[in-house]
Parts: structure tokens; sequence; C-alpha cells
């Protein structure tokens, strides 16, 4: 059984204390909500394989500093990666691809944490517009 409609963005404010959201192989769509950010204490969020209404990544992502994966492959997510994401220095698996109009800069992600650069098998750059030191990569 699939789960389908959008985010309980509401609901998202009184699940604080969840370390694990793992919503991938769903109908999910309408948006990522902006709420997602008062999530403060998770450290998996796994919402691949959903169809997000061609959204965009809100730049509350960056509120989850504790967060140690990130799956939002095959979403048709749009527009530029947050600069927030920089804020995710836990940040050791980030898969995004398969996400056609999403662009952005690395350079700051990169930056901000060692184990990516060296988790470089589960850095999933194929299908992105992505630029790192201001050169596209």
């Amino acid at each position: 059984c699939a789960l389908t409609g959008g985010f309980p963005a509401n609901g998202l404010v009184n699940w604080k204390a969840l370390s694990d959201l793992q919503l991938m192989h769903n109908n999910l769509k309408a948006v990522i909500p902006t709420e997602i950010g008062f999530m403060t204490a998770l450290e998996h969020l796994e919402v691949g394989w959903n169809k997000f209404d061609s959204s965009t990544i809100p730049s509350e992502i960056g509120q989850l500093t504790l967060l140690r994966s990130l799956d939002i492959t095959c979403n048709n997510l749009q527009g530029t990666l947050p600069n927030e994401i920089a804020n995710l220095s836990h940040l050791e698996y980030f898969r995004f691809n398969m996400n056609a109009g999403l662009t952005g800069d690395l350079t700051g992600l990169c930056q901000a944490t060692e184990q990516i650069v060296h988790a470089s098998k589960r850095f999933y750059l194929r299908d992105v517009s992505t630029k790192r030191n201001g050169k596209e990569i």
C-alpha cells in the first residue's frame, strides 16, 4: 500500500524528536514543506521516488544539522539546491540524482564535511547540473 497526498506539514512540528523518516517509493505529491526544519533530531531523511510536483528543496533543510543521510532521488525536484545545505556537516550519504531540473553549487557542502568527500561512492551527481569551485562538474 503506497501513501498518497502531501506531507502533513502541521504534523511535522509535532515530530521534533523523530530521528529517522523513511517515505521512499510512495505517491507523495505537492512540496517538501518548510516545516521540515522543525524536525531537528532527524538523522535520516529518505523521501526518494515520490512525485513532488516540480517543487524545490526548502532552505529550512539546513536546520537539520544532525542529518547523516539524505535521499531525495527521483522526485522531479526543480530549482537550485539551497545554500543552507552546507549546514549539514554530519552528512555522510546524499543521493539526489534523477531530478533533472535541480541545479546548484556543492562547494559549501564539500567544505563543511570531510565524510561526504570520502564517501564519493555514495555521492550521486548523475542527471544534475552542479558546480564546484565555480566550475561545472
